[in-house]
């Protein structure tokens, strides 16, 4: 069966944006058109993809079905794109990639400078950003790569997994704080402070809730609530707020003893970081290139927790 490739860009444009009018008005179309569009694509697959609501157009089973296969061949055509403008000189190519929070502060400068100076002319998109959407993002095609962290139980088919470091998290605080003051805190003694973590849903707030669990203890206040490491530095840093953070992201901090680890044995946790890949495909060199930075700055940047490769 043969499927117009406008017929799937109309489809992924109303998928992601809600409305024909808003898919229209990204693809400079009219509403009309794109919905003639939407109709011959159902026509040649003889199902509905949408069920048009009041509110917008929502996903049928069969368009849920269809929207990571269509995303697919989206990214696979701009890859070719790209390809093909690199064998004749007009790009030096572009790396798409995801990274955990936790890991750009020290990380991705050094990574941008090395890569610029070996390939001027790159270009780098990076997708911050939890775990799950980062794998999320990789299964559709969105980025090339992702640095993430891994955790036991992970057994995505689709997805190769290359073991990089173990990195530590631990439970930190501003060095000046009053738990500082104890030689070994207890869980119940941390919980009469309210806390700061990212957001829910990733393996910090399961270490967090087992904590205290381990006590049978309620977990403390949450008060805040950021995808962004450097906010919750700034925060703990001025605050009495307590956090969960993986150490190599507070490395400076320690190092100028503004920030430090709580000393509490049973608040330290490993997570193993990796590179994360599509199973099929290959990567064009520019991807290579900047993946090989990623691997050489993590493994430099871990000094004495560096635990996997070279």
């Amino acid at each position: 069966m043969a499927v117009d490739h406008r017929g799937l860009n109309a489809f992924l444009n109303v998928a992601r944006l809600g409305s024909v009018g808003a898919a229209a008005t990204a693809l400079s179309l009219t509403q009309p058109a794109v919905s003639r569009t939407l109709r011959k694509l159902e026509q040649q697959l003889g199902v509905q993809l949408f069920l048009r609501r009041s509110t917008g157009m929502e996903l049928t089973a069969f368009g849920q079905s269809l929207l990571p296969h269509a995303a697919l061949l989206e990214t696979g055509l701009h890859r070719a794109l790209e390809e093909i403008d690199l064998l004749r000189g007009a790009s030096k190519g572009m790396a798409r990639v995801g990274i955990l929070p936790s890991l750009v502060p020290d990380i991705l400068p050094t990574v941008l400078n090395n890569v610029r100076m070996k390939l001027p002319g790159i270009q780098l998109h990076v997708v911050e950003a939890p775990n799950h959407q980062l794998t999320r993002a990789l299964l559709r095609g969105e980025i090339d790569f992702a640095i993430a962290a891994v955790p036991p139980e992970f057994t995505e088919e689709s997805i190769r997994v290359t073991p990089l470091l173990s990195d530590e998290i631990c439970i930190v605080a501003r060095a000046a704080h009053p738990i500082m003051r104890k030689k070994s805190p207890t869980q119940k003694e941390l919980r009469e402070y309210d806390w700061a973590l990212q957001e829910r849903g990733g393996l910090i707030w399961r270490y967090f809730q087992a904590l205290f669990a381990s006590a049978n203890l309620e977990p403390p206040v949450v008060t805040l609530t950021a995808n962004s490491v450097q906010t919750l530095k700034s925060v703990i840093l001025s605050s009495d707020l307590i956090t969960m953070l993986p150490r190599i992201s507070i490395r400076n901090e320690e190092k100028n003893k503004s920030l430090r680890p709580v000393p509490l044995r049973a608040a330290r946790w490993r997570r193993q970081i990796a590179v994360l890949r599509r199973s099929n495909g290959s990567m064009l060199p520019a991807v290579n290139l900047v993946l090989t930075e990623f691997r050489k700055t993590l493994i430099e940047t871990s000094g004495p927790d560096r635990a996997a490769l070279r």
